[in-house]
Protein backbone atom coordinates (compact mmCIF):
# COMPACT_ATOMS: atom_id res chain seq x y z
CA UNK A 1 0.00 0.00 0.00
CA UNK A 2 1.50 3.31 -1.31
CA UNK A 3 0.61 6.56 1.23
CA UNK A 4 1.33 9.94 0.39
CA UNK A 5 1.98 12.65 3.11
CA UNK A 6 1.97 16.61 2.70
CA UNK A 7 1.17 19.53 5.19
CA UNK A 8 1.37 23.03 4.86
CA UNK A 9 -0.09 24.27 1.43
CA UNK A 10 -1.19 27.37 3.00
CA UNK A 11 -3.80 28.38 0.11
CA UNK A 12 -4.59 31.99 -0.39
CA UNK A 13 -2.24 34.66 1.07
CA UNK A 14 0.96 34.13 -0.28
CA UNK A 15 1.37 35.62 -3.65
CA UNK A 16 -0.43 33.39 -6.08
CA UNK A 17 1.89 34.09 -9.14
CA UNK A 18 2.39 32.21 -12.09
CA UNK A 19 5.36 30.02 -10.24
CA UNK A 20 2.68 28.87 -7.69
CA UNK A 21 0.21 28.20 -9.85
CA UNK A 22 2.48 26.12 -11.89
CA UNK A 23 3.71 24.42 -8.57
CA UNK A 24 0.07 23.49 -7.37
CA UNK A 25 -0.35 21.69 -10.73
CA UNK A 26 3.08 19.87 -10.96
CA UNK A 27 2.34 18.82 -7.44
CA UNK A 28 -1.16 17.68 -8.30
CA UNK A 29 0.19 15.34 -11.54
CA UNK A 30 2.74 14.31 -9.28
CA UNK A 31 0.24 13.00 -6.76
CA UNK A 32 -2.19 11.57 -9.44
CA UNK A 33 0.32 9.69 -10.87
CA UNK A 34 1.85 7.91 -7.82
CA UNK A 35 -1.19 5.36 -8.09
CA UNK A 36 -1.54 6.20 -4.22
CA UNK A 37 -4.06 4.55 -1.69
CA UNK A 38 -4.46 7.32 1.18
CA UNK A 39 -3.82 11.11 1.07
CA UNK A 40 -2.24 12.25 4.61
CA UNK A 41 -2.51 16.23 4.83
CA UNK A 42 -1.08 17.38 7.87
CA UNK A 43 -2.62 20.63 8.06
CA UNK A 44 -2.42 24.46 7.42
CA UNK A 45 -4.30 24.34 4.19
CA UNK A 46 -4.94 28.15 4.37
CA UNK A 47 -2.90 31.15 5.73
CA UNK A 48 -5.80 32.94 7.19
CA UNK A 49 -8.34 30.56 7.34
CA UNK A 50 -10.70 32.24 4.48
CA UNK A 51 -13.84 31.27 3.56
CA UNK A 52 -11.82 31.14 -0.44
CA UNK A 53 -8.78 29.88 0.81
CA UNK A 54 -10.36 26.66 1.77
CA UNK A 55 -12.76 26.32 -1.13
CA UNK A 56 -9.41 26.51 -3.02
CA UNK A 57 -7.90 23.94 -0.93
CA UNK A 58 -10.70 21.59 -1.06
CA UNK A 59 -11.22 21.72 -4.82
CA UNK A 60 -7.44 20.75 -5.45
CA UNK A 61 -7.43 18.28 -3.11
CA UNK A 62 -10.91 16.66 -4.18
CA UNK A 63 -8.81 16.96 -7.74
CA UNK A 64 -6.54 14.16 -6.96
CA UNK A 65 -9.17 11.66 -6.15
CA UNK A 66 -8.25 9.05 -3.59
CA UNK A 67 -9.32 8.79 0.49
CA UNK A 68 -8.25 11.79 2.05
CA UNK A 69 -7.67 12.43 5.59
CA UNK A 70 -7.42 16.10 6.34
CA UNK A 71 -6.00 17.29 9.81
CA UNK A 72 -6.32 21.10 11.06
CA UNK A 73 -3.53 23.49 11.71
CA UNK A 74 -2.99 26.59 13.44
CA UNK A 75 -3.15 28.62 10.37
CA UNK A 76 -6.70 27.00 9.32
CA UNK A 77 -8.16 28.56 12.93
CA UNK A 78 -9.76 32.45 12.02
CA UNK A 79 -6.97 35.33 12.38
CA UNK A 80 -8.78 38.40 12.78
CA UNK A 81 -12.48 37.01 13.22
CA UNK A 82 -11.75 36.62 17.26
CA UNK A 83 -15.55 35.69 18.02
CA UNK A 84 -15.33 33.23 15.41
CA UNK A 85 -11.65 31.83 16.89
CA UNK A 86 -12.75 31.35 20.12
CA UNK A 87 -16.45 30.40 19.87
CA UNK A 88 -16.03 28.51 16.29
CA UNK A 89 -12.47 28.27 15.41
CA UNK A 90 -12.89 24.77 13.04
CA UNK A 91 -16.48 25.75 11.66
CA UNK A 92 -15.48 26.28 8.65
CA UNK A 93 -12.90 23.51 8.21
CA UNK A 94 -15.26 21.40 9.99
CA UNK A 95 -17.93 22.29 7.30
CA UNK A 96 -15.79 21.33 3.96
CA UNK A 97 -13.71 18.33 5.59
CA UNK A 98 -15.89 16.65 8.08
CA UNK A 99 -13.86 17.63 11.09
CA UNK A 100 -14.15 15.52 13.83
CA UNK A 101 -16.49 12.72 12.65
CA UNK A 102 -13.96 12.84 9.70
CA UNK A 103 -10.58 12.15 11.65
CA UNK A 104 -10.19 8.39 11.17
CA UNK A 105 -9.98 6.67 7.66
CA UNK A 106 -9.92 2.99 7.15
CA UNK A 107 -8.58 1.43 3.98
CA UNK A 108 -7.85 -2.72 3.33
CA UNK A 109 -5.67 -3.28 6.36
CA UNK A 110 -4.82 -0.08 7.32
CA UNK A 111 -6.05 2.67 9.96
CA UNK A 112 -5.28 6.09 9.79
CA UNK A 113 -6.56 8.33 12.65
CA UNK A 114 -5.98 11.86 13.26
CA UNK A 115 -5.83 14.20 15.73
CA UNK A 116 -6.40 18.25 16.57
CA UNK A 117 -3.55 19.90 17.97
CA UNK A 118 -4.68 23.08 17.07
CA UNK A 119 -5.93 25.77 20.09
CA UNK A 120 -7.09 29.35 19.72
CA UNK A 121 -5.04 30.49 22.79
CA UNK A 122 -3.52 28.45 26.14
CA UNK A 123 -1.50 29.72 28.47
CA UNK A 124 1.72 28.79 27.64
CA UNK A 125 4.85 30.97 25.98
CA UNK A 126 5.28 28.39 23.21
CA UNK A 127 1.73 28.20 22.47
CA UNK A 128 1.80 28.16 18.51
CA UNK A 129 4.09 24.75 19.44
CA UNK A 130 0.77 23.22 19.81
CA UNK A 131 -1.53 21.54 22.39
CA UNK A 132 -3.37 18.19 22.64
CA UNK A 133 -6.54 19.40 24.57
CA UNK A 134 -7.50 16.65 27.24
CA UNK A 135 -11.24 16.09 25.34
CA UNK A 136 -8.89 15.39 22.22
CA UNK A 137 -6.93 12.83 23.89
CA UNK A 138 -9.81 10.94 24.86
CA UNK A 139 -10.99 11.03 21.06
CA UNK A 140 -7.35 9.79 19.74
CA UNK A 141 -7.67 6.89 21.99
CA UNK A 142 -11.34 6.21 21.20
CA UNK A 143 -10.57 5.59 17.49
CA UNK A 144 -8.10 3.64 17.87
CA UNK A 145 -9.73 1.73 20.72
CA UNK A 146 -12.61 0.77 18.31
CA UNK A 147 -9.95 -0.86 16.03
CA UNK A 148 -8.62 -2.85 19.12
CA UNK A 149 -6.12 -5.35 18.76
CA UNK A 150 -6.82 -6.11 15.58
CA UNK A 151 -4.15 -6.83 13.33
CA UNK A 152 -3.03 -4.16 10.14
CA UNK A 153 -1.11 -1.18 10.13
CA UNK A 154 -1.95 1.92 12.02
CA UNK A 155 -0.82 5.30 11.64
CA UNK A 156 -1.38 9.17 13.49
CA UNK A 157 -1.38 12.18 11.33
CA UNK A 158 -1.18 15.93 13.83
CA UNK A 159 -0.49 19.36 12.45
CA UNK A 160 2.38 19.87 15.53
CA UNK A 161 4.64 17.23 16.13
CA UNK A 162 4.24 14.31 18.68
CA UNK A 163 7.94 12.94 18.22
CA UNK A 164 11.08 15.97 17.68
CA UNK A 165 12.03 14.72 13.99
CA UNK A 166 13.21 17.67 11.88
CA UNK A 167 16.19 19.80 13.02
CA UNK A 168 16.63 23.08 11.97
CA UNK A 169 18.61 24.32 8.85
CA UNK A 170 19.78 27.55 11.11
CA UNK A 171 20.21 26.17 14.53
CA UNK A 172 20.62 22.17 14.15
CA UNK A 173 18.16 21.48 16.98
CA UNK A 174 15.33 19.24 16.53
CA UNK A 175 11.45 20.07 16.25
CA UNK A 176 9.77 21.24 19.58
CA UNK A 177 6.66 18.50 20.34
CA UNK A 178 3.25 19.97 20.81
CA UNK A 179 1.95 20.34 24.65
CA UNK A 180 0.92 16.72 25.61
CA UNK A 181 2.26 14.88 23.32
CA UNK A 182 3.79 12.50 25.62
CA UNK A 183 0.30 11.84 26.28
CA UNK A 184 -0.46 10.98 22.44
CA UNK A 185 2.96 8.78 22.69
CA UNK A 186 1.54 6.62 25.13
CA UNK A 187 -1.73 6.10 23.19
CA UNK A 188 -0.07 5.01 20.02
CA UNK A 189 2.42 2.85 22.52
CA UNK A 190 -0.60 1.18 23.72
CA UNK A 191 -2.20 0.83 20.64
CA UNK A 192 1.00 -0.07 18.96
CA UNK A 193 0.90 2.65 16.17
CA UNK A 194 3.83 2.80 13.80
CA UNK A 195 3.75 6.14 12.11
CA UNK A 196 3.22 9.48 13.15
CA UNK A 197 2.72 12.18 10.41
CA UNK A 198 3.43 15.71 11.31
CA UNK A 199 3.81 19.15 9.87
CA UNK A 200 4.00 22.72 11.31
CA UNK A 201 8.25 22.92 10.71
CA UNK A 202 7.91 23.39 6.97
CA UNK A 203 10.80 20.60 7.49
CA UNK A 204 11.33 16.77 6.64
CA UNK A 205 12.79 14.10 8.67
CA UNK A 206 12.42 10.63 10.30
CA UNK A 207 12.81 9.56 13.62
CA UNK A 208 12.50 6.40 15.15
CA UNK A 209 11.10 5.80 18.81
CA UNK A 210 11.02 2.58 20.65
CA UNK A 211 9.51 1.10 23.75
CA UNK A 212 9.13 -2.34 24.96
CA UNK A 213 9.14 -4.39 21.63
CA UNK A 214 6.80 -1.18 19.80
CA UNK A 215 9.05 1.03 16.91
CA UNK A 216 7.73 4.20 15.75
CA UNK A 217 8.40 6.15 13.03
CA UNK A 218 7.92 10.07 13.55
CA UNK A 219 7.88 11.25 10.12
CA UNK A 220 8.18 15.09 9.21
CA UNK A 221 6.48 16.88 6.11
CA UNK A 222 7.91 19.91 4.44
CA UNK A 223 5.85 22.71 3.42
CA UNK A 224 4.26 20.81 -0.01
CA UNK A 225 3.77 24.52 -1.49
CA UNK A 226 4.03 27.74 0.43
CA UNK A 227 7.15 30.37 -0.32
CA UNK A 228 8.02 30.06 3.16
CA UNK A 229 10.39 27.77 3.67
CA UNK A 230 13.02 26.73 6.23
CA UNK A 231 16.27 25.97 4.21
CA UNK A 232 14.61 23.18 2.16
CA UNK A 233 12.87 22.68 -0.71
CA UNK A 234 9.19 21.97 -1.44
CA UNK A 235 8.48 18.33 -1.07
CA UNK A 236 6.57 15.49 0.22
CA UNK A 237 7.00 12.31 1.73
CA UNK A 238 5.65 8.56 0.08
CA UNK A 239 5.55 5.88 2.53
CA UNK A 240 5.06 2.00 0.75
CA UNK A 241 3.93 -0.23 3.22
CA UNK A 242 5.21 -3.50 2.60
CA UNK A 243 4.59 -6.81 5.39
CA UNK A 244 7.61 -6.66 7.09
CA UNK A 245 8.83 -2.45 6.04
CA UNK A 246 8.18 0.73 5.62
CA UNK A 247 9.94 2.29 2.70
CA UNK A 248 9.82 6.39 2.87
CA UNK A 249 10.87 8.27 -0.11
CA UNK A 250 11.31 11.98 0.24
CA UNK A 251 10.09 13.94 -3.08
CA UNK A 252 11.34 17.48 -3.44
CA UNK A 253 10.45 20.32 -6.17
CA UNK A 254 13.57 20.77 -8.31
CA UNK A 255 15.01 23.88 -10.65
CA UNK A 256 13.19 22.07 -13.36
CA UNK A 257 9.67 22.37 -11.67
CA UNK A 258 9.10 19.02 -11.28
CA UNK A 259 8.98 17.36 -7.50
CA UNK A 260 11.72 14.71 -8.17
CA UNK A 261 12.27 11.26 -6.26
CA UNK A 262 15.06 11.30 -3.78
CA UNK A 263 16.48 8.22 -2.21
CA UNK A 264 14.84 5.67 -0.48
CA UNK A 265 14.77 4.77 2.96
CA UNK A 266 13.78 1.40 4.17
CA UNK A 267 13.00 0.26 7.96
CA UNK A 268 11.88 -2.69 9.28
CA UNK A 269 8.72 -3.25 11.16
CA UNK A 270 8.63 -4.79 14.41
CA UNK A 271 4.89 -5.37 15.02
CA UNK A 272 4.97 -8.90 13.69
CA UNK A 273 0.92 -9.17 13.58
CA UNK A 274 1.01 -6.63 10.59
CA UNK A 275 2.06 -8.71 8.23
CA UNK A 276 -0.57 -8.46 5.98
CA UNK A 277 -0.32 -4.79 4.58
Amino acid sequence: MRVAAIADLHFGGERQDAERLERNQRLLDTLVDLDLKVLLVAGDLTTRARGAEFLAASRWLRSIDVPTLVIPGNHDLPYWNLVRRFGRPLSRFGRLFAWPDGAMLERDDALFVGGSSVVSWHPHLRWQDGRFARQELRRIEARFAGRGAAPGFKAFVSHHPVVPVAASATTGRPSRVAHRAARVLDILHRYRVELAVSGHEHLSGVRIVERDGWRLFGLSVPTALSHRQRGERNGFWTVDIEPGSLSFRLWQHTHSGRFAPQPVMRHARLVASNARS
